[in-house]
């Protein structure tokens, strides 16, 4: 018994292990999902400064219930509304390389046809809100992806920015169309080390038990 308790505590060991190195590569986030009852979808911000291509990626990389993430779409102001009371005073660029400003990719893109812009995902185009004091969109051929600026002079809109190195790196938000969250991984990992515990501490009474046993037999 000893040795079955032995070989499942190096187990879990090894999970936690596992579950500690994976926790370095995700991104930063500095929230967890949240949903908008106005939809149903869940959304998450992440501050890491990336550059478009790294943020699509990785929001197609994440998987909530079994439905993977994109950039975000915002199709109503209720919707960015919503965002703004979510994530607006949230640092997405903590060393203040890139934008002075809280700002975000979204997943809207002129890249297929110069000023048409449109949604990555394919769904029409309901809702925009270019901000009015930048004068965007107003990069041409150079400035193809949008993002969100939470708080410029006191104002709420959007910018067209270049998407790759030499033009800015932007933290971004994930949107997940589904209207259920599933128990997160940390939830798992904690019942797995609950069992353990269990299991060990039941072994630890087995064997005081046979040994108060012995010594009432003596």
């Amino acid at each position: 018994m000893r040795g079955k308790q032995r070989q499942f505590e190096r187990i879990l060991t090894s999970v936690c292990a596992l579950y500690g190195s994976l926790l370095m590569f995700v991104p930063t986030s500095q929230a967890v999902p949240v949903q908008w009852v106005g939809n149903g979808h869940f959304y998450e911000a992440f501050t890491d400064p990336v550059t478009i291509g790294a943020a699509i990626a990785s929001a197609e990389s994440l998987i909530l219930g079994g439905a993977p993430g994109h950039l975000v779409t915002i199709a109503s102001a209720e919707e960015e509304a919503f965002l703004i009371s979510q994530f607006g005073s949230l640092d997405f660029d903590p060393e203040n390389l890139y934008t002075i400003s809280p700002t975000a990719w979204i997943g809207f893109t002129d890249i297929n046809s110069e000023g048409t812009w449109e949604w990555m995902t394919g769904e029409p185009v309901t809702y925009t809100n270019w901000h009015p004091i930048l004068g965007a969109p107003n990069g041409g051929l150079i400035e193809n992806y949008g993002d969100i600026i939470f708080d410029f002079s006191g104002v709420v809109g959007w910018n067209d920015r270049a998407g790759d190195l030499n033009g800015c790196c932007l933290g971004y938000i994930v949107e997940w169309e589904m209207s259920a969250i599933p128990e997160p991984g940390a939830r798992l990992l904690l019942a797995v080390a609950l069992v353990g515990l269990g299991y060990g501490r039941r072994n630890q009474r087995r064997r005081v038990s046979r040994n108060r046993l012995v010594v009432f037999h003596k």
